[in-house]
């Protein structure tokens, strides 16, 4: 079955809807230097890349 729009649940704590397609832009401000691991998760697949 095709999903006609999926949900998008991503670790820093946002949480979006698609429909055919789209694209999120945020901003975050981190106080202390290092590397930050941020993923994204389709809540309809399982599916999650990370970046």
């Amino acid at each position: 079955m095709l999903n006609e729009c999926i949900h998008v649940d991503d670790t820093s704590g946002g949480s979006w809807f698609f429909n055919d397609s789209g694209s999120v832009t945020y901003t975050r401000r981190f106080t202390v230097p290092g590397n930050y691991n941020n993923t994204a998760k389709i809540r309809e697949t399982g599916q999650s890349p990370s970046a």
